[in-house]
């Protein structure tokens, strides 16, 4: 491994200047206990921060969606300043209603003096222990190695200053530390949120490094279900394309750390410079795999729109769908048939999902109870801004597209003038006219988006047919989290006129088998499942059908014979 010659880069990129020595400072050392390990030692030292007596000073998060954080307590957090221990109670903030979970908070019992010093012991997972859907942040470990983000474990000052940050790691002989911050011993500076979001990973880890105008690197623990070397190799390229299209001049690293995951379906997620990919235990094929690799980094360059989670969310995840498919066949890197058949899994899950037609102010109070209600972020917005494109360019004769709203937009944030929903709304306006507007609310109203057939490029064509769309009747999670119980069942569904109820144990089932595709539904359907419940002490099969009633569906196919497939950047 040449580990020199990156850190060396690593530690340029990321040095603090000089001037900042006289920030406020966070020092945190991070030192994994056990074979696993299942321990992760924390010993913090912040500088420039004085705890009022019966205030909040310290936080870190309770459960971020359906990710519990670290269930620290008050006697679990050592404290001590410059008149010795500093008594701490720990306490529950509110839930901001998000359905992002809500904050544990540090209260000091009197006021401090001079630098605040912490020791606590974060709990760690071991890898493959049954979990929810969710965002990666939990610490998990295997095979001496473990990955987390600082969100959940990391005791974090409560205010926005910009503070000095230093990361340090105590690990073994031939052991690697890495954060999205940098490899090894790293020292830079920014709000308490770069922690936060920081992702990390240490032990004996498989590694990749790319060569390039900024510095490009993988880090894994346990054995991907995937060529690794192979795949972080192409997706360098895919981001130095990226990078090309967002004119972006950052020379900072970018990193992609992999741990393993207990479902079936990989899952990840995209954090400042970096992403987490959880491969699960079915695999899937390289281009699907590429493909996802794509959308976690495009968000480096997109973030977040500005509004609540969730309701915001087709902004940054529809793009992500549209993108990920169309840079890369446009720079070369996948074929024309990978790509199509992507756009097919794809408009599938929009136009075959039970719940496409849910407002988009309703997700975010379902989004992690029900899977096919996560898919809407991503499938809807995805849709959507393919129907933007093609308007777009037959509006301005090609001139103009999708492409130019989007760097508009990107630069909008760069330049402080917003980075929201009325800033789109007056993108929209400017390219397409009150029709644009228009057609933006009825996204956001959930009303079905069908673009024209020449949508996703000239080597694909629309086709139009009746199909039934396929459910459970209940949350597809029953079958997902263990002990297997029935949740969330509909009723009046075809599930709940057969007999089955809530609360129902689980045993086994026959007709729903688990997929490993992106942005799909959780399981493929049979016509008719057949699930084995325990009730009363009494093990009774009950069978329902999975097919509703028939609706118009679109889909696009390859042209036979097709040869121009990319669709080309704007003429303007």
């Amino acid at each position: 491994m040449k580990l020199a010659g990156l850190a060396a880069s690593v530690a340029l990129a990321l040095a603090a200047p000089a001037a900042a020595q006289d920030r406020p400072a966070i020092r945190v050392t991070l030192k994994p206990i056990g074979t696993t390990p299942d321990r992760l030692e924390v010993t913090s030292v912040i500088s420039g921060l004085t705890a009022a007596a019966d205030r909040p000073f310290l936080q870190v998060a309770a459960q971020i969606a359906s990710i519990p954080g670290q269930p620290y307590a008050s006697a679990d957090i050592a404290a001590e300043d410059d008149l010795g221990p500093l008594p701490v109670t720990v306490t529950l903030g509110a839930n901001d209603g998000s359905g992002f979970g809500g904050q544990r908070l540090v209260v000091a019992a009197r006021a401090s003096k001079g630098d605040i010093r912490l020791r606590y012991t974060a709990g760690i997972v071991q890898a493959m222990t049954p979990r929810p859907v969710g965002p990666s942040f939990d610490l998990r470990g295997l095979d001496g190695g473990f990955a987390g983000g600082g969100a959940t474990f990391l005791l974090l000052p409560t205010d926005a200053r910009t503070y000095r940050l230093e990361v340090r790691w105590d690990l073994p002989p031939g052991a690697i530390g890495v954060s999205n911050l940098g490899l090894g011993d790293v020292s830079t500076e920014g709000p308490v949120s770069r922690l936060m979001s920081a992702q990390f990973i240490a032990g004996n880890l498989g590694f990749y490094r790319a060569d390039g105008a900024a510095p490009f690197a993988a880090f894994w623990i346990g054995r991907p279900n995937f060529d690794a070397p192979a795949t972080m190799a192409w997706s360098s390229r895919s981001y130095a394309e990226l990078r090309t299209f967002f004119g972006d001049a950052d020379a900072r690293p970018y990193f992609i750390f992999g741990r393993p995951f207990p479902n079936a379906r990989d899952a990840g997620v995209a954090t400042d410079h970096a992403f987490v990919i959880e491969y699960g235990t079915a695999g899937r094929t390289e281009a699907a795999m590429r493909f996802m690799f794509t959308h976690e980094m495009f968000h480096h360059f997109v973030g977040s729109l500005q509004g609540p989670p969730g309701v915001s969310s087709w902004f940054g995840e529809g793009l992500a769908e549209i993108y990920k498919i169309r840079l890369p066949l446009r720079a070369g890197l996948v074929s024309p048939a990978d790509y199509a058949e992507e756009v097919r899994t794809m408009t599938d899950a929009y136009y075959g999902n039970p719940r496409n037609r849910l407002p988009n102010a309703a997700i975010p109070a379902e989004y992690w109870r029900d899977s096919l209600v996560q898919l809407l972020p991503y499938n809807r917005g995805m849709i959507y801004f393919a129907d933007v494109d093609a308007k777009v360019r037959a509006a301005s004769g090609g001139r103009r597209s999708l492409d130019d709203l989007v760097l508009a937009m990107v630069q909008s944030r760069r330049d402080g003038r917003g980075y929201d929903e009325a800033r789109w709304r007056d993108l929209i306006r400017a390219e397409l006219g009150e029709a644009g507007v228009a057609d933006f609310q009825r996204m956001l109203a959930g009303e079905l988006i069908v673009p024209a057939s020449d949508a996703f490029g000239p080597c694909l064509q629309r086709r139009t047919l009746s199909r039934a769309q396929a459910g459970l009747g209940f949350a597809d999670r029953s079958l997902i989290i263990e002990p297997y119980t029935v949740m969330g069942l509909a009723a009046g569904s075809p599930a709940a006129q057969a007999g089955l109820r809530e609360g129902d144990r689980i045993l086994r089932w026959r007709g729903a088998e688990r997929s490993n595709l992106h942005s799909t539904p959780s399981f493929v359907l049979a016509p008719t499942v057949t699930v084995e419940v325990e009730r009363e002490g009494r093990v009774t099969p009950i069978s329902f059908t999975t097919r509703g009633a028939p609706v118009t569906q679109y889909k696009w196919r390859l042209k036979r014979g097709a040869k121009a497939c990319a669709i080309p950047p704007s003429r303007q």
